[in-house]
Formats: structure tokens, sequence, C-alpha cells
């Protein structure tokens, strides 16, 4: 009897401490970049579109109770990545437009980036008073806008803040911006004094500024949203004590963070995110607050061409046109165990809808005829017929089209390619082409270290995404501090082996930003004053440039990429294991 009675007395309290913990989801917009329709060329798993995008709020607003709607700035049509830039004024209407249905939406907080300031602070501030947008901009003093939103989710103060880029100045040098490390520490400060809270930071801020910010505060900020202009990051990370959420590109997903808090203190958390496909059915409401076009791709429709009348107003329209039939060659490898026959077809079908392809094996007299005529290096290798020129999608592919005697060659820099025509194939030999601060870089190391431990007789060589330019080596970043880790990593291949290297790797890229980078090489038992010594000497830089012969070569700047026996590239995802590497050799033995 003692022991059921103690039984249900745990099983009470459980429930009761279960009863105290307040469940919140987060669902994160921003970088949308102008983007207002769903995309007309996309996979339907990626569609995107603000219509879309507000069915499937109101959809997670009846499904969660507590649920904050945030945006973390970047959205306004006209900026660099602004993939439908148009006219001066055609890129005023959309970000009107998208400040619109940004009211409707009624988010709990915005912030702002540069992208906001392409049409004046008066157009900026009007949008915002006439669509009541919860504007938020924290380091922005001579501006009507909030320092911080205060929410109160089951009586949990969440205090909001915005950092804003320095880069608005650029667009408007009459902005007062005062130091947000100054401002933040005296928000703290003052917060502490009041019993228990959390805070959510939107920041439209540079990764690295973000992340400096983060070294001195990082126990302050338990959550990030993010709008970086780096679109490599990952779309979620922890980094030290904060979690880093970061919107999807032209908001063709909705990025969401399920906490569960307690005692204003996050005890567990989920990332998730929820594709907006082109199954989800636009909100009727938002369809008809917005033009119905502003340019031809916004009238996109399986297997025929439109043209947007009247672009950019509430009388615009698509009239349709069928799509002539266009004959295309693909030249394929007689072998290939890598290569993917219809990624290039589709991409090509995007443009030209009426395109109609034939493909052809590498050994056949028109396949050696076309590969001479274009000096072809790369398979599929793709030859439209000339008469494409008359056809609507010409001008959108033009610019990535070579011209012969009765084909056009597709440049591979459009469609891509997966192997090398011209050269010569070198059993077990695989040469990786990364960053140590790129994408899924410590799933490749895992990746490696488990292809040696299972093929000893493997040949690895890596060589790190670097270029030497007129003053120097420059990294995909930019910063100094990528390739001083590049350098290091360089030392120990040469003072010691790969095998180590990846040992090193394996602990470093759990923490890549972190300052202490001597820490995993302790752990990795290697000499941290030798590898320091090797990093800041002169013939490091000798030995990267030989290192990147082969980038240069094969004119590789991105990565992670594998070379698979001197002639099959593919990337590297998250997905990949090394049973499928493992399986490709032996594919190419048969």
């Amino acid at each position: 009897m003692r022991k059921a009675i103690l039984f249900l007395f745990i099983i009470f309290s459980f429930l009761v401490l279960q009863g105290n913990c307040t469940q919140l989801v987060i669902v994160a917009t921003g970088n949308t970049h102008g983007a207002l329709y769903s995309c007309g060329v996309c996979p339907s798993t990626k569609a995107g579109g603000l219509a879309r995008r507000a069915t499937l709020i109101n959809k997670l607003r009846k499904k969660y109770k507590n649920i904050l709607l945030l945006d973390s700035g970047k959205n306004f049509a006209g900026g660099v990545f602004d993939e439908f830039n148009q006219t001066a004024s055609l890129n005023l209407k959309r970000s009107y437009y998208l400040s619109k249905v940004l009211g409707f939406l009624n988010y709990d907080a915005l912030c702002l980036g540069e992208e906001e300031f392409n049409f004046g602070r008066k157009f900026l501030v009007d949008v915002i008073k006439e669509n009541h947008l919860n504007v938020v901009a924290s380091n922005i003093k001579n501006m009507p806008l909030n320092s911080y939103i205060l929410k109160k989710i089951e009586k949990i103060p969440i205090f909001i803040l915005g950092y804003v880029e320095k880069q608005v100045k650029n667009k408007e040098p009459s902005l007062e911006m005062i130091d947000f490390d100054s401002y933040f520490s005296n928000f703290v400060e003052n917060l502490n004094t009041q019993g228990k809270h959390l805070v959510i930071l939107l920041s439209s801020c540079d990764d690295a500024v973000l992340k400096s910010f983060l070294d001195k505060h990082s126990q302050d900020v338990p959550i990030v949203i993010s709008s970086t202009w780096d679109l490599s990051l990952p779309p979620f990370e922890k980094y030290k004590k904060t979690l880093i959420l970061r919107p999807a590109f032209q908001g063709k997903s909705l990025r969401l963070l399920h906490l569960e808090i307690e005692n204003s203190e996050i005890k567990n958390y989920r990332f998730d995110e929820v594709q907006i496909k082109k199954e989800i059915t636009p909100h009727q409401k938002i369809k008809d607050m917005l033009p119905r076009c502003f340019r031809n791709e916004d009238c996109a429709r399986g297997g025929l061409y439109g043209e947007c009348k009247n672009p950019g107003t509430l009388t615009s329209f698509c009239q349709y046109y069928e799509a002539q039939k266009i004959n295309c060659k693909v030249i394929i490898p007689k072998k290939c165990v890598s290569c993917n026959m219809t990624a290039g077809e589709d991409l090509l079908k995007r443009f030209i809808l009426g395109l109609d392809c034939t493909r052809i094996s590498s050994d056949t007299p028109l396949a050696n005829s076309l590969i001479k005529e274009f000096n072809v290096e790369l398979l599929p290798a793709y030859f439209i017929e000339k008469n494409v020129q008359k056809d609507k999608g010409f001008r959108r592919v033009a610019m990535f089209l070579k011209e012969g005697k009765d084909y056009f060659y597709v440049k591979p820099t459009f469609v891509g390619g997966t192997f090398f025509v011209n050269r010569k194939s070198i059993p077990w030999r695989i040469d990786v082409f990364f960053s140590p601060f790129g994408r899924n870089s410590l799933h490749l190391v895992e990746l490696l270290r488990g292809l040696i431990k299972k093929a000893p007789q493997l040949h690895l060589e890596i060589h790190f995404l670097a270029q030497e330019e007129k003053n120097g080596f420059q990294t995909l970043s930019g910063k100094s501090y990528e390739l001083e880790e590049i350098l290091r990593c360089l030392c120990i291949k040469e003072l010691y082996s790969y095998s180590k290297l990846l040992e090193y790797l394996s602990f470093r890229l759990k923490d890549i930003y972190s300052t202490w980078w001597q820490d995993p090489l302790i752990k990795a038992k290697l000499n941290v004053d030798k590898i320091k010594k090797c990093a800041q000497s002169k013939e490091i830089l000798n030995s990267l440039r030989k290192n990147t012969e082969l980038n240069r070569e094969l004119n590789i700047l991105l990565g992670p990429y594998i070379l698979l026996e001197n002639q099959e590239i593919f990337g590297i995802s998250k997905h990949t294991k090394v049973e499928d590497i493992l399986n490709m050799i032996k594919k190419r033995r048969r």
C-alpha cells in the first residue's frame, strides 16, 4: 500500500511539474527580398509566396496555443539579393504591397535591414504607420520605432529587441545609431532587477558581428532570429548558450522553434521547418490585396508562357501562349555512377517550356563531333537547336548559351556537370574540396573518417576553399579567421597526417567560431606551439598555393565536393553515407 501511495505521489508530482512548463512556438521569417509570389519554376515543395504563407500561419495559430510570429528583416525589394529586381518604381510598389501583407498577418515583432531603407526614411515610416507594423530597432535613435517590445506568454515576460545592421547608414546617413552592445548591457542590468524574464533578439547583422556580440552576452540572449547575408549558414544552430534561428531565403518555408519554458528558462527545444508547398491553398484576401503580377515570370503555368499586362497594378493580368517544341541533345557518359541525368533537363525545362531532350552516348560520332566543336569538359552536356531563339524563354537563358554551327551549347555554369571528359581514372583516389566553415563540414569529416576506416586503401586529398588574389589568399567569407583556420589545418596535415587532421576537425567543428582553437588541438594531442609557428610562417602559404592547384584547374569555388577517382564530381549533403561512396566505387569496378 505504501509503495502504491508513493508511486501515485511521484506521478502527481511529475504532472504538477509538467503543468508548470509553458509550451511556446516561435515562427520566424525574414530574408524575403521582395518575393511576393510563389515560385512558378521551383519544385512543388519550395513554392513560397505571401498568400500561401498566410494560409500556413493561420493554421499554425489555430494549432498552437502560444505562438510568436517574428521577422528579422531584409524584406523589401531592390536589394542585391532581390532575384526579381525591376525598375525603382516597381520595386517600391512591391515593397509597399509586401508591407500591407505583413500588417495583415499581424506580426508580433519585426526588425529592419538595409533593404528596408531602399526607398528612404519617409516611405518606411509611412508604411510602418499605415500597416501598424510592430517594428523594433533598439539601436536606432531618431525614428519613431520601438526600442523593445514586451509580450507576455502565460505570465512569462518576453522582451523582444532589434539589432539593426550598421549598413543601413549607407542608405540613410542621417540615422543616429547607438552602440547596441552598451544599450543591451544597460537593458539587461535593469531587467535583472525586475525578476524572471526571457529575451529574444531579432538581428539583421552579419553573422560575424552577431557572434562577436554573443561572445559577450550569450548567457542573456537565449534566442536569436537572424537575417544574415550568408545563405550558406545552417537554418538552426546553437552558439554557446544561444539558439540561432535563420529564416528561409525568399520565404520558401517557415522555420519554427518549439520551446518548453519553466521559470523563464528554456528546458527543451526542437527545430522544425515547414515547407510552403504548392498544394497549400493561397489565402484569398492576400491574393485580392496583391496585383496579379509584376513581371512575366509571375504568370508561370505548366506548359504555357505567360505575359504580364499592366504590371504592378490591381488591374494586372496574365495572357498565355502555347510553347513551341524545341529539340535538345544531351551527351551522357558511357558510364557514370554519380550522374544525375534528369537534373539539367528539368532545370532547362523551367525556362524553355517546349524543350524535348534526346540522350546520346559520349562514344557516338555526333557526341564526339559536338565535344570537339565546343571543347566540352563536363558531362552531361546539353545542346539546343537554334530555333530556340524564337522561343519566349530564350532571353532568360541566352547568357548561358554558347553559339555553334547547328546548336547552342549550355554552359556548365548554368546546368552543372558530373563527369570530366579528359581526366584519367585513378582508382581509390578521393579529392575533397571544403572549408571548415562551410555547411555540413562536421558531417563530411565524420564521413571521411568512416571511409578511411572501412577502406584503408583510399588515397585521400583535402583541398581547402581559398583563392589567391593580388592582395593574398581570400576565403569564401573573406574573413581572416577562416584563412587562419585553413592554415592551421594545412599545418596539421603536413606535420602529422590526414588522420590527425580529421581527428582535430572532429573536435573543432563542434564549435568552429570559438576563439579557443587551442583546445581541440590539445584534445587531439597535437603540439599547439608547433602548429601556431607553422601557421604563421611564409612557407605554409606556398603549401596552400600547392594545395589549391586542383581548385584552380577545375574552377571549384564552393563546396563541399568530392572528386571520385579523378573523374566524377558531386556535392555532399548531411544525408550522404559512407556506404553511398563505397557503393559508387564498387559500381565503377563493374
